[in-house]
């Protein structure tokens, strides 16, 4: 386990993160004010977990560049689907996460969630190069709390979308400025 700390400065990542230790199941806890900027990478998170909670103060996952653009950063990735994951203990609590997604994959998005179940809440999940968040597999948290919990806006092909698509589960929708309201 190990916590990366508010420097004052960003985390720059040229690469990916992983978290896949199927012996020792580690977190990574970022501290509240980080800022981690990808410059041709992603966050993935296969057996263990993320520990990101900015409730005193925001942690930023985006892609580097000034502006930020999208094909830097292929967003969040949690889980793989595969019996014994262990990341459902991943949280992202007031966090935002911008410009990310893999522009060769549509099915991609800020972040992308395989059959586990997460907690994502207070999270501004903006600028995605297809979507928000993307759901795959039958073990993912409920769309409607997600909305409801999270602020979404300007993700290119909608905020929240679910593959296979559920009975009752929310499907694409383009929105600016729809979720839960900040202030």
């Amino acid at each position: 386990d190990v916590t990366w700390p508010a420097l004052g400065l960003p985390y720059v990542i040229f690469n990916q993160i992983m978290i896949d230790d199927t012996a020792n199941h580690p977190r990574l806890s970022i501290a509240e004010n980080c800022s981690l900027k990808f410059n041709g990478g992603n966050l993935c998170v296969y057996d263990g977990s993320i520990w990101a909670d900015g409730t005193l103060g925001p942690i930023v996952f985006t892609a580097d560049g000034s502006p930020p653009a999208w094909g830097k950063f292929y967003g969040i990735r949690i889980g793989t689907g595969l019996p014994g994951d262990t990341v459902s203990s991943t949280h992202l609590i007031d966090c935002w996460v911008t410009y990310g997604g893999d522009l060769s994959s549509a099915s991609s998005g800020n972040i992308l969630v395989v059959s586990t179940r997460p907690t994502i809440t207070g999270c501004f999940i903006m600028h995605g190069c297809h979507c928000g968040i993307v759901l795959l597999g039958n073990q993912v948290p409920d769309t409607a709390q997600l909305r409801n919990d999270n602020y979404f806006e300007s993700n290119d092909s909608g905020d929240i979308r679910c593959y296979p698509y559920k009975s009752g589960q929310e499907q694409p929708r383009r929105s600016f400025g729809a979720g839960r309201a900040f202030h």
